[in-house]
């Protein structure tokens, strides 16, 4: 089953496509993803506004959110 289906796909979870077992392997792929965003932004940016780096805080923040939502 693939979990991202049921977490970031729709604006609601579909919960019938969560499986627990599946979230650790889910979770790590999304944080390492979200890492190289993190990365490729601090590496590629000199002058920080709220739109190049607090948006992209806030867009990791917001997908990081989606996934322990529904499990919680």
């Amino acid at each position: 089953t693939d979990i991202s289906k049921g977490l970031m796909t729709y604006d609601l979870p579909q919960f019938s496509s969560i499986h627990p077992a599946d979230f650790p392997e889910y979770l790590k792929s999304l944080l390492e993803q979200q890492q190289a965003r993190l990365d490729a932004c601090l590496a590629t940016t000199t002058e920080f506004t709220w739109q190049n780096l607090m948006q992209v805080l806030e867009d990791v923040e917001d997908s990081i959110e989606k996934c322990f939502s529904p499990l919680s």
